[in-house]
C-alpha cells in the first residue's frame, strides 16, 4: 500500500481532502505435475509433465474526492506440456525424443505498444525507449536428445 498527499506547484500545502492511496496486489501461482515410467528398467522410459504459472496484478487507487481511477489489471499466464521418451542403447549412451507445447499470455497495459524510437515531425530522434513490448505466444518444440555420462 502507498499513501501520499498532493501539493500545488506554488508550494502551498494542499487541502486535507487531497490524500490518496494506492493498493497494489500482485500474486504468483505455480503448479507442476510430472509422471515418469520405466517401461523396461534400464532400457526404455517415458516422461510426461505439465507446468502452470499465473501472475495476476491489480492496482486500486482511491482519494477523498473520489476522482481517482483504477489502473487496468495485469496477467502473465504460462502453460507447458512435455512428452519425452528415452532409450538406453547399452549402458551408455542414451537417446531420446522430446515434444513440448508452450503457451504464454501477457496482458499488461504498461508494456504494450512501446516504440523503440520516437521521432519528431522533422524526423529527428527525440527519445529512445529502454522498455520492450511483451508479446503472447504459442509454440511447439521438437528435440532429439543424445546423452552420454562420463
Amino acid at each position: 500500500d502507498q499513501l501520499s498527499r498532493q501539493n500545488s506547484a506554488a508550494g502551498v500545502l494542499a487541502p486535507a481532502d487531497s490524500t490518496w492511496e494506492a493498493r497494489v496486489r500482485q500474486e504468483g501461482n505455480f503448479a507442476m505435475a510430472l509422471v515418469d515410467w520405466n517401461a523396461m528398467p534400464d532400457r526404455l522410459g517415458f516422461t510426461a509433465s505439465f507446468e502452470y504459472s499465473h501472475s495476476p496484478g491489480s492496482y486500486n487507487l482511491t482519494n477523498r474526492p473520489n476522482t481517482a481511477v483504477n489502473l487496468p489489471g495485469t496477467s502473465y499466464l504460462r502453460q507447458a506440456v512435455t512428452l519425452e521418451t528415452r532409450y538406453d542403447i547399452m549402458e551408455n549412451p542414451q537417446i531420446g525424443a522430446r515434444w513440448s507445447w508452450e503457451q504464454y499470455d501477457a496482458v499488461d497495459f504498461a508494456s504494450q505498444g512501446i516504440p523503440l524510437i520516437t521521432t519528431s515531425a522533422t524526423g529527428a530522434q527525440t527519445a529512445i525507449y529502454l522498455g520492450d513490448s511483451i508479446q503472447s505466444y504459442r509454440v511447439n518444440l521438437v528435440a532429439l536428445v543424445v546423452q552420454r555420462q562420463f
